[in-house]
């Protein structure tokens, strides 16, 4: 009866043990899965922004032609020149333009004939020191930018004028007729820098402050003929701004 019990104990055994190797077996020969590798798609082509062009600056208008004197209308006096005031001058209707530090007021005018000085009448609220100014002339180079953007022919520095002082600024050569602007610049740290204007517009004059023509009036501006012409002032280009 032992022998029996220990018969079938390694029989069953050994049943075990080929089971097992069968399972083993199979196993090894099953293919293993593989996972599939998605291949992402291309993306588009990045699309590229263009390089704007570079703007190009306006051509200013071309200016009227110097040194013709056809605006004259003639010559009265070739040997004596005048003052010619470039504002109706009345004290009733004056009015001070400040012109802050670092800050100027121009003035756009035509002289029909040769000229060598101007005149400008400066306002200091009574003080007597402590203000100076640069005074530049410019030829009109087609607008009011393109001037000041060019080369002034003539500059000049005053300082500590009295009040109501009218400034006569020599020049350093006779000048042909054509059109000019002068700028007046505070160069001072001083508040009480200003020139008188005239409250009543006209076409012999354009005045600026701080860049943009001044609507208010003219300033009180003349200019100093050489000679005596027949009509005392241009036509004035378009400011263009």
């Amino acid at each position: 009866m032992r022998t029996k019990s220990i018969v079938f104990v390694l029989c069953f055994v050994l049943i075990v043990s080929i089971a097992s190797c069968k399972k083993i077996e199979g196993d090894a020969d099953k293919t293993p899965e593989v996972t599939p590798v998605v291949t992402a798609e291309p993306t588009d082509t990045p699309v590229v922004t263009p390089t704007p062009e570079p703007t190009e600056k306006p051509t200013p208008p071309p200016t009227i032609e110097p040194g013709t004197g056809k605006y004259a209308e003639g010559i009265v006096d070739e040997e004596n020149g005048i003052m010619f005031y470039l504002d109706k001058e009345d004290p009733s209707i004056l009015s001070p333009l400040r012109i802050n530090p670092g800050s100027s007021a121009s003035i756009q005018f035509f002289p029909t004939t040769t000229f060598d000085r101007i005149h400008i009448r400066f306002c200091t609220w009574t003080q007597v020191s402590g203000h100076e100014v640069e005074i530049a002339l410019y030829r009109w180079m087609g607008t009011y930018d393109a001037t000041l953007m060019s080369e002034p022919i003539f500059t000049k520095q005053y300082a500590d004028y009295p009040d109501n002082y009218w400034m006569e600024v020599v020049l350093d050569q006779e000048y042909e007729d054509g059109e000019y602007l002068v700028d007046i610049v505070n160069i001072s740290d001083a508040t009480h820098v200003g020139i008188w204007t005239s409250l009543e517009e006209n076409n012999m004059q354009r005045t600026y402050s701080g860049g943009f023509v001044y609507e208010e009036g003219v300033a009180q501006f003349a200019i100093g003929y050489t000679k005596t012409p027949n009509k005392k002032y241009g036509p004035l280009s378009d400011p263009g701004i």
